[in-house]
Formats: C-alpha cells, structure tokens, sequence
C-alpha cells in the first residue's frame, strides 16, 4: 500500500458532483449566481455531496450557496458530518437562527388557524413548541383540525398538549376513524412520493370506491392533501403513521410495493427505496430488481448508489450460482470509491467463479483496485495465473468467445506491470509481441495503443510509430470500458512531448467527459493531473493549478501522489515553493527513499526541482542523479520522459566546477 484505504464514507458520484460543478462554476462567470437549497437534510445521498463538493470549491467564484439543514436529533455520523463538513469550510457563515419570538410566533399562529390568537395562547404555543418553527406548525396543524381557534379558553387544551404528543394525537384521530381510512392512511405512508389513491387501495387491500372514500376522509381531517399524487400534510404526520407500523409489518409492506409498481412498469428507480427497506428472505426476485437498480445507477454515473443496491441483494442473498456476479458488480462498483474493500470482494468473487468469460472480467477488475492501492505486483501475479486458466490458450488457439475478456486483460497486466520495477520485465515480452501484431494490422485494445505509446516515447525509438498508436488509443477512447488504468492519460502525454498540444487537450477533455459521465473520479483525477502537466508546459500556471487541486481529490490512492508531483512545478513557478514543500511532506514525498513504483520516480523529480529552488544543490543533485540510475533500470531513455538531466545540470552548475562529479552526470 502507497496510501491509507479509502474508507467506506468515501464516495462521490463524479458525473454528478464535478459536471454540476462545472455548470454551476460556467453560469457564474457569466452572471452573478444563486444557488438556494432549503432543507438539504431531505435531500439523496448525491444532492447532499454535490452541496458539499461545490461549498468545498466556491472560493473566487459569483457564486453564492444558501443551505438550511435541519440536524434531527436521531442524526447519524454520517447525517452530522454532512451538516458540520459544509459548516467547516473556510469561506462559509453559519447563522443559527433563535427560536421564534413572541411576535414570530403570534404571526405563525394567526396566518395557520385563520385569526389572532390571544395573547395567552400565543405566549402557550411558544413555550410548549420553544419558538420551534417545525414543531409550532406541527402543533397547529392538529389544532385547526380540532377547530381551535386561539382563544383564552383554548389553552388549557393546548397545555395538555406537547411535541411529542401530536404524533400520538394523530393516531389517536386516525383509531376513531373507520378501519379502511386507517389502512389507507399506511398505505400512503409506505407509498411514500408514489402514493396515489389507486396505489394506496391496491396495496391496502381496498377496492377502487372504497380507497376513494377513505382518502376522502383523510383529507377532510386535513391529514392528507394532493390530487394526482398523495402527500400527507405535515411531516410529523407521516412519520406518526408510519412508525406506528411495526417493522417486521413495514418491510413487508415494501416489498409489496415495489412488486405493485414493477407491475405498473414503474422505473427502476422507484423500485429501488422500496427494495431497499424490504425485509431480506432470499428472494430471486429481488435480488434481480436490485442488480437492475445498480446497473442503472452505474449508467447514470453514480457507483455509490449501485454499490448501496449491490450490497442489499448480496444481504438477500443472491442464489449460489449468482453470488460470484454479485460480487463482481459490487466490487466493480465499489473499486472507484473504496478500492481496499473491494479487493476482498471481488477475490471473493474470483473464488467463486468457475466459468468464463466471468473469471477473466472479475480479473481484469480485482487487478484495478489492487493497482489502485498499490499492489502492483501482486495484481500482476494474479492476473497471469487467472490467464494461464483461459480455455485454448495452452495450445495456442484463440478463444474466440473470450477474445475480448483476453484483451482487456492483456491491457491491464501490461499497463500495471510497467508500473512497478520488480514486474517489469513482464513488459518486454508482450510490448514485442503487440508491436509484431500491429504491424500485421491486427486490430488492438485501446489502451494495448496507448501501452505501446508510452513505451515507444520512453525507449526514445520511434516517435511516428509512438504517435501512430497515442493516436489510435486516443481516437477510440470513447470504447474503453475500463477507466482506472493511466494508459489512456498517459498516450495523451506523448501526444504532448510530440509537440501535438492541440491533439493532448482534446484527448484529455474526451477522457475527462467520459470519465465524469461514467462516475470514475479516479479516472477523472489521472486526467485532471495530465491536464496540470499540460498547462504548465503551456506556461498558464493559473490553469495548472487548478487542474491540480482537481487531481489531488484521489487522495486515497497513488494518484495524489503523481498529481502532487506535477503540481511542483506550477507552484515553484508561482513563486510557493512552501507550499510546495507542506505538500510534498504531508505525503512522506519530501526526505528518505522512495518505493520503486513509477509514480515515485516522478515525485524525486519534483522533489529534486524543490530542494534546488530552495538553495539545497546538493540534495537536489543526489535526487536526481538516483532518479538518473533508476531511469536506466527502467529503460526510460528518452529524455522528454523525465527530465532529470537538464535538471542535475542546472543544480550542479551553482555549486562550481570543483563540486561537481561530472562522471555521475554522464548520460547513458
């Protein structure tokens, strides 16, 4: 491991959060920007993140986010951490509004029962409520359905009264109610913002007249409102009813809902709040619906939710035969939000598996989120022994069902084994023989161009040929399935060292739509530091910044650390070489060896470019003449790759011809 894990907490639907981002960031700039959410604690899981994402990001835009949230007391830490995350930012002011006054209160209770309430009804209402505006217009609403008017006679009733004693009041109207009203009545309260009033007697049992009579009645008690859709009146209301079922009652009434409205050929996301708070009993059925659910939210770029949905069917549980696909799609969702988990998952799933293709796609993503954290060569290890598995290849005939499955996992063992130098070698072999074949005019992977790209430009060979495939590999990136390897990013890399600017930025555009689209904010992050890298090579250090900021939200992975390298530069540049400093330390890039993985080659770069704008020659002259070394033993000739040449000589040439070992600065 590079890196601490990512922890479970850690996700971010990136097709959501940096596209509204951006939207919002683009509307800014062109006119002063208001973005109000009122009651953001009712808001999904990728609402909430994406209030927090922009609030993190606000700093020197029009921009201005107005946020109310309302902390229940049963919060959860996650619940809390939302609250005080947005709170904590820099830019931000809390305000805390105070109970209502004497007056507030007097206003709120006049404009709900329909007249001015006595003096000493008022000053009632707020001591028993508190001045709690929620819990004021909960109290009134079950007052004006009793027909209390706010008089001096009224508040000896009202006294008798509390907050926690309206929920019980509810339900105390609704037991003096026929029984069809109450069953409707928790119908509606399951149906939750699908409930109508064919629903609510489908699932209630009641017939069409019936149902229609019930509902008639609830909204005459004033429980109840809405005319195509149902919605009880109040909140508390809601919850009265619906926690008056117990939960053995309650999950089985969900389930029972997502089944009337599968029926219905609803969407499979209103299936999913149902499904999810259904009672688990093994059922098939469910555990399907749930897969679909997760399919479709990973369509719309948002693994967080499929990964919610993955593990509810695999607590079902799924039948014996499909437990291993479950796995693969929860570890697959899981990998670009919690990399460390979802290694256990998908070796899980490879235990399971006996059959392909599967075997080869669940290798192809366990070698990804073992790359991720780090463990280069043990993916590699893993992925030649699942290869060696493939039917037809010990006689050397192709699979042909499995060509493709065999060909992403060609791509991932090369692009991870050239990653670390003890799996290097296993390069060689294969980088010849894909060149071989792409002479005959085989067609190959994308990311087996994009290999052959970086491998070309680092032996400093062929520069046609190594634009020929960083070409080919950029043009079908729209193709690419797998997102978390740095092939792609890194072809559009040559395409810059080639002096095609023009070409590297569109490419890394494509691979930052495709990447935010697709909900990969790994993949996103690899291309926001090529995009750093770029920019600085354009000399606008402003832009190089920013993309580097962007880059270093992969903090959990070795991303951070090939992002916070690129971003030396730019800041050294910008004339923060302290800052540089701060950043290279907090991630134990700045003093002692370093591993032999590939992103640490360019962090000694950078590290070497520091000490040397710092006035330290001599420790950035050992840097980079180490760096020079361990360049040979990766075969990295061509000096356009890492510059540590140039950059010894300029940290040799102040400390005069007599310091200087000049044999060491040879180039090989």
């Amino acid at each position: 491991m590079l890196t601490k894990p990512a922890g479970p907490g850690d996700e971010d639907s990136y097709a959501v959060l940096h596209g509204l981002y951006w939207l919002a960031a683009d509307i800014a700039q062109r006119v002063p920007l208001l973005l109000a959410i009122d009651d953001l604690q009712w808001a999904d899981g990728p609402s909430q993140r994406f209030a927090a994402y922009l609030a993190r990001r606000i700093e020197g835009l029009p921009l201005l986010l107005a946020v109310t949230i309302r902390e229940p007391r049963s919060a959860t830490a996650q619940d809390k951490a939302l609250t005080s995350g947005i709170g904590a930012e820099p830019g931000a002011r809390t305000l805390r509004p105070g109970p209502l006054s004497a007056e507030g209160c007097a206003r709120l209770v006049a404009g709900t029962l329909g007249q001015p309430p006595s003096p000493a009804f008022s000053g009632a209402c707020q001591e028993l409520t508190g001045g709690n505006p929620l819990l004021l217009h909960g109290l009134l609403t079950t007052l004006r359905a009793e027909g209390v008017v706010g008089g001096d006679a009224d508040v000896p009733h009202l006294r008798r009264l509390t907050p926690e004693s309206v929920s019980r009041h509810v339900l105390l109207r609704l037991g003096r109610l026929p029984e069809p009203v109450l069953a409707a009545a928790r119908a509606i309260a399951v149906l939750g913002t699908s409930a109508t009033t064919a629903r609510a007697g489908r699932l209630a049992g009641l017939d069409e007249r019936a149902c229609a009579d019930a509902v008639g009645v609830l909204m005459a008690e004033q429980l109840v409102t809405g005319e195509m859709s149902l919605r009880f009146t109040h909140p508390l209301v809601r919850s009265a009813v619906y926690q008056d079922l117990s939960a053995p009652v309650r999950q089985q009434r969900h389930k029972a809902t997502a089944r009337l409205l599968a029926a219905e050929g609803a969407s499979v996301g209103e299936l999913t709040t149902h499904l999810l708070a259904a009672a688990a009993e093994g059922d098939p059925w469910v555990v399907d619906r749930l897969r679909a659910a997760a399919a479709d939210a990973r369509g719309r770029g948002a693994p967080d939710v499929a990964a919610q949905c993955l593990d509810r069917a695999l607590a079902e549980p799924p039948a014996a035969c499909a437990r291993a696909e479950v796995l693969y799609e929860l570890g697959s969702a899981r990998t670009f939000l919690a990399p460390a988990t979802a290694i256990d998952q998908l070796s899980e799933a490879l235990a399971l598996a006996d059959g392909w293709p599967l075997r080869g796609q669940i290798a192809v993503a366990l070698g990804e989120a073992l790359a991720l954290c780090g463990r280069f060569a043990q993916a590699v290890a893993m992925i030649q022994r699942t290869s060696a598995e493939l039917p037809g290849t010990a006689d050397g005939e192709e699979p042909g069902e499995t060509s493709g499955v065999l060909a992403s996992m060609q791509a991932v063992l090369l692009n991870i084994a050239r990653w670390d130098l003890s799996t290097r070698t296993v390069t060689r072999p294969l980088v010849e023989e894909l060149l071989a074949s792409a002479e005959q005019g085989t067609a190959l992977d994308p990311q087996l161009h994009a290999n052959l790209a970086i491998e070309l430009t680092v032996a400093g060979t062929d520069r046609e040929r190594a634009l020929l495939h960083a070409r080919g590999a950029v043009r079908a990136a729209s193709r690419l399935m797998s997102l978390t390897s740095t092939a792609l990013p890194e072809a559009v890399l040559v395409l810059s060292l080639a002096d095609a600017g023009r070409e590297a930025w569109a490419g890394v555009a494509e691979w930052q739509d495709i990447a935010r689209r697709r909900g990969r904010p790994v993949a996103a992050a690899i291309a926001a530091s090529i995009a750093s890298h770029l920019a600085a090579r354009d000399g606008d250090i402003r832009q190089s910044l920013a993309f580097g900021e962007q880059a270093l939200a992969a903090e959990d992975t070795w991303v951070a650390i090939l992002a916070a390298a690129f971003l030396v530069p730019p800041l050294l540049d910008a004339g923060e070489p302290e800052q540089a400093r701060e950043m290279l330390a907090k991630r134990g890039l700045l003093t002692g060896d370093l591993l032999p993985v590939f992103p640490f080659n360019v962090a000694k770069y950078a590290r070497g470019c520091l000490h040397a704008a710092c006035g330290d020659y001599r420790t950035a002259l050992g840097d980079l003449l180490s760096l020079g070394a361990e360049a040979a033993r990766w075969g990295i000739v061509n000096p356009a790759a890492i510059a540590w040449r140039s950059a010894a000589a300029l940290s040799d040439a102040p400390r005069g011809a007599a310091a200087a070992p000049r044999k060491a600065l040879t180039i090989q």
